[in-house]
């Protein structure tokens, strides 16, 4: 499967390690040189500049993805890219957005009390799904079921210390 992942920080790292582990075949696409460094240690193919970009979805191949996954720190560029790609031939895309309002339909005004309104949906833009990490991290039913875990022993909080690659630091266990 060729993947094209768009944000190289900290989701987009992880994300491409994994696919990479998984032996899919992957590239990635990040705008900051500083940034891609960390990346170059991966079994990826790395494309330096903006995935908002039809030349840049064009040097990654995107013609033949068939998943773009966007999940750089723009909404508005993870939107903008997943509406390129699907426009320049991927099969499937997700983009990672913040913004509940941008994860939903959209329904434009009318033009007279008496006209119909217009209903704008994802798929429409080119996105087959929406994620919003923020929103599932603070879910209230999986908050819920978390703390009960914790505090019936099923599962321990653990304290995870990252370096600047992403490898792990240091775990902090239950034992300390």
């Amino acid at each position: 499967m060729y993947i094209i992942v768009t944000g190289a920080g900290v989701v987009g790292f992880h994300i491409a390690s994994l696919l990479a582990e998984g032996k899919h075949d992957v590239a990635v696409v990040e705008q900051s040189e500083e940034v891609m460094e960390n990346v170059r240690q991966l079994d990826v193919r790395t494309i330096l500049g903006s995935a908002a970009t039809p030349k840049v979805l064009r040097e990654a191949e995107v013609h033949r993805a068939d998943l773009v996954i966007a999940v750089t720190n723009s909404d508005e560029t993870n939107v903008l890219t997943c509406f390129l790609a699907k426009e320049l031939g991927a099969s499937m895309t997700v983009a990672r957005v913040r913004n509940p309002e941008y994860s939903g339909y959209f329904i434009t005004a009318a033009k007279s009390p008496s006209a119909l309104r217009r209903v704008i949906r994802p798929k429409s833009l080119g996105i087959d799904l929406f994620i919003n990490l923020e929103f599932e991290a603070v879910n209230p039913q999986i908050k819920a079921s978390v703390n009960d875990a914790v505090r019936h022993g099923r599962i321990y909080p653990a304290g995870v210390e990252l370096n600047t690659t992403g490898g792990i630091l240091r775990k902090k266990t239950p034992e300390g």
